[in-house]
């Protein structure tokens, strides 16, 4: 595979991977064996990109692939260079990164779940504050009461009741720095739960973009150990 990064000139400079072998802006790789696309697949080319100097905030670029491999009728498979495309825009402004969250699995029914919450700043400009939003489903019972946030439920008629919060902080985040929340994130698992849901985003507080919004939301499914036995009888 050949990646050509000549269109980022003066625009960012790219960091290469220890699995390629450069040659100026550009570099081919070598990858033994492509997964195909679903749910075993990784992607194999990682690239790191910063701004260039003296580059400006709305400067534009390109990366470009191409890749030959081995297979099909003919014994060789090829992308062209051009193939394949990725567009850059330098821009400025805070980039609030969710770490990952793992899925809960054994939760016990009447009991409490401590869920991760680590928020990092990867920007290169404050965050003057952090609104952070979370929905939990019907099996959640409750989420920890912060004085910063409002609660509110959702559903119960055509759906079944969620729990919504919306909490508002105040603390400036440094490029670089930390936010975690004033107690650990905890929430009551019902007597009814089984198999629930807590969704988590999180975004500036003072209207400014994010510059990356990939990493603002998490997901996690919460199971729960049912207690029910239930049985199936049939008659003839």
């Amino acid at each position: 595979m050949s990646v050509d990064a000549s269109g980022l000139a003066g625009v960012g400079e790219v960091t290469w991977p220890d699995n390629c072998a450069p040659n100026g802006a550009t570099a081919v790789y070598s990858v033994p064996d492509v997964p195909v696309i679903g749910s075993d697949y990784s992607r194999q080319i990682h690239l790191g990109i910063r701004a260039a100097a003296g580059a400006q905030a709305g400067a534009q670029g390109r990366i470009t692939y191409g890749a030959t491999a081995t297979g099909g009728p003919d014994g060789t498979l090829t992308a062209p260079e051009d193939s394949f495309e990725t567009d850059f825009t330098l821009a400025s402004g805070p980039d609030l990164s969710l770490a990952p969250v793992a899925d809960v699995e054994h939760a016990q029914p009447g009991g409490t779940e401590t869920i991760p919450f680590a928020l990092t700043n990867k920007g290169n400009e404050s965050a003057h504050g952090v609104t952070v939003k979370m929905t939990a489903s019907y099996g959640v019972d409750s989420l920890n009461k912060y004085d910063a946030c409002t609660y509110t439920r959702t559903g119960g008629d055509e759906y079944a009741p969620m729990t919504d919060a919306t909490c508002t902080f105040d603390q400036v985040l440094a490029p670089g720095d930390s936010f975690e929340l004033p107690a650990p994130l905890q929430l009551a698992i019902a007597r009814h739960a089984l198999n629930d849901r807590l969704d988590i985003s999180v975004d500036p507080a003072d209207g400014a973009t994010d510059l990356a919004s990939r990493d603002d939301y998490a997901a996690l499914q919460i199971g729960t150990d049912t207690t029910n036995n239930t049985a199936v009888l049939g008659f003839n």
